[in-house]
């Protein structure tokens, strides 16, 4: 029947997840996912139209010595972004810290590809070579989905090699702190009225990621696996 085709159909869509550079032309995308997506103005400047998307691709999405963001593309249409702000150049060309952000689209959350997607961008800031790159993973179940994920990009690119990675969210966003937590950043503390969005304090939970935090995390995840097998 129909009904059954179109079932089937689903069952076996790919989306299609990417991480590039971001171009001048995924400027009216840009504004569309602003205009879509209500909390994004907490994440940019304000957007009055395509033009002022441009701008902001060219002015701080575009990659410099000391910024690095990285588009994430689902299905062949920009739908995130992942970046980083180096600090403390050293003597060798690798960096001390560096200051990490992300955002996404309203589609593409819940699916689990902010997690993994930072995660790999996170891994390739530090030099680790740590991130689970299967290229099929399950989706969400309710939408019985696939999800690919192609990080060609990152494979090609030179690692800035940065020493500690640092990234702050509201204490009242848990799924910033979900994704955080999953992919090695340690909380160090709380900066009380740290972001001001619309008139609003907000106190912010402050982590950070060294390279032994991912050695923990791998051998934690490596436990709970062996464990599960048991």
């Amino acid at each position: 029947t129909q009904g059954r085709h179109q079932e089937l159909q689903t069952q076996r869509r790919i989306m299609k997840i990417k991480l590039r550079a971001w171009r001048e032309d995924d400027a009216a995308r840009l504004y569309d996912i602003y205009r879509a997506t209500p909390d994004l103005v907490h994440q940019m400047p304000a957007l009055g139209g395509v033009e002022d998307a441009r701008t902001l691709i060219c002015e701080e999405l575009l990659p410099s010595s000391e910024h690095i963001a990285w588009c994430l593309e689902a299905d062949n249409q920009a739908a995130g972004c992942v970046g980083f702000r180096c600090m403390g150049r050293q003597p060798s060309g690798t960096w001390d810290r560096a200051w990490v952000y992300y955002w996404m689209s309203a589609e593409t959350r819940g699916l689990g590809i902010t997690r993994r997607c930072v995660r790999a961008a996170c891994d390739w800031a530090q030099n680790i070579d740590a991130s689970d790159d299967s290229a099929v993973s399950p989706g969400k179940p309710a939408e019985q989905a696939k999800i690919s994920y192609d990080f060609s990009a990152l494979t090609s690119a030179r690692s800035p090699r940065v020493r500690r990675l640092e990234l702050g969210y509201r204490t009242n966003n848990p799924a910033s702190a979900a994704v955080a937590r999953h992919i090695g950043f340690v909380v160090e503390g709380v900066e009380r009225e740290k972001f001001c969005y619309n008139g609003v304090l907000y106190d912010a939970a402050i982590a950070a990621r060294l390279h032994r935090d991912v050695d923990h995390m791998l051998a934690a995840t490596s436990s709970s696996g062996a464990s599960a097998a048991l």
